[in-house]
C-alpha cells in the first residue's frame, strides 16, 4: 500500500475535550503497531468517551491487524451506545479501509477437530 520508501514510524497521540476523545495516528499501522494501537484504542473506551474520533490524517499505511483493532473497537463501541468516527484518511488509507467494509471479517468458532483434549466436553471424548 505504501511504496515510498520505509513505513514511517507509528505515533498516536490521545487528546479528550470534555468526555470527547480523538485518537490521532501518525505513520503505518503496521502488525507490530497494530499491538500498540490496541491498548491506546481501549484505554480511550475505559474512559468511557462520548464519542471517539480516529484522525488518521497522518497515517500513510494501514494493515490487516489495524483494521482488525478498528473494527474490534467499532463493536465494543457500539456495545455501549458509542459510534466510533474516521476523521481525515488519507486516499490511500481510505480504499483499504473501503476495502475491508465491502469484505467484512468473518468470525468464526473452530469446530471440535480444531480443539486438543483439555476442551473438548465428557460427551465429546466418549463419542470418539
Amino acid at each position: 500500500m505504501y511504496s515510498s520508501g520505509p513505513i514511517p514510524q507509528f505515533s498516536a497521540a490521545t487528546t479528550f475535550e470534555g468526555r470527547e476523545a480523538t485518537v490521532a495516528l501518525r505513520g503505518g499501522v503496521d502488525d507490530i503497531a497494530a499491538f500498540e494501537l490496541t491498548t491506546i484504542i481501549n484505554a480511550a473506551i475505559d474512559r468511557k468517551p462520548t464519542s471517539l474520533v480516529l484522525d488518521l490524517a497522518e497515517v500513510v499505511f494501514i494493515g490487516d491487524a489495524g483494521l482488525v483493532v478498528i473494527s474490534n473497537a467499532e463493536r465494543r463501541l457500539v456495545g455501549v451506545g458509542v459510534a466510533l468516527m474516521i476523521q481525515s484518511p488519507s486516499a490511500l488509507v481510505n480504499r483499504h479501509l473501503s476495502s475491508a467494509e465491502k469484505a467484512p471479517l468473518e468470525q468464526t468458532s473452530p469446530g471440535n477437530g480444531h480443539l486438543g483434549p483439555e476442551q473438548l466436553g465428557v460427551a465429546d471424548v466418549v463419542s470418539q
